[in-house]
């Protein structure tokens, strides 16, 4: 009863800030009856989290299709596939005068070991590829397994198997680029370039 007087009172000397508490309790009222647990985090984000939809590979990983590593093996391969997509892609062009004077290939030379194994490996793993716009539509592009399988008219078990085992034989590519190329390579090559 007190407090309830006391309540009343701030309510009334301060109707702004007593409505806006209002309003957040009602908020989080909602956010119980919507998400059904202890909320641990603002309306706001649990909002913005159940509207997040997963990738593909994510959505075959939480439903025990794919290993974390096969998942982990997905997000490298479409790494190095965007990357070497963006060097490839067309830009713009300046017309400007240049002030490094062009490409001489020195930049090749500062270009990580890291990155060319992964190119190689890339390289060496799509060639191996037994289908390879089938997977690389489900890994590169991040599109359902269902969707892939409809499309080049497969089974969703066999786009599935086709998938996994892409994945699978992503690390045997890495371990043989790691062995093909290292630090000498790199440095030829930069000299060939000059």
């Amino acid at each position: 009863m007190k407090h309830d007087k006391i309540e009343a009172d701030f309510r009334r000397r301060h109707p702004a800030i007593a409505a806006e508490q209002a309003a957040l309790r009602a908020r989080h009222r909602r956010a119980h009856a919507d998400y059904g647990h202890s909320v641990n985090a603002t309306p706001e984000t649990l909002a913005r989290a159940a509207r997040v939809s997963q990738g593909a590979m994510a959505r075959l990983f939480m439903g025990g299709h794919l290993s974390i590593d096969q998942l982990a093996w997905s997000a490298e391969i479409r790494t190095v596939a965007e990357r070497i997509g963006r060097d490839v892609a067309i830009g713009t062009v300046s017309l400007e005068t240049r002030v490094d004077n062009g490409f001489s290939g020195h930049r090749l030379a500062e270009e990580s070991l890291g990155r060319v194994r992964a190119e190689v490996a890339y390289s060496g793993w799509r060639a191996a590829l037994r289908r390879p716009a089938p997977v690389l539509a489900m890994i590169v592009d991040d599109i359902a397994v269902r969707s892939v399988a409809r499309h080049y008219r497969m089974r969703d078990a066999g786009a599935r198997a086709l998938l996994i085992d892409a994945l699978d034989a992503w690390p045997d590519w890495c371990a043989d680029a790691r062995d093909r190329v290292d630090e000498d390579d790199l440095a030829a090559m930069a000299w060939r370039l000059r």
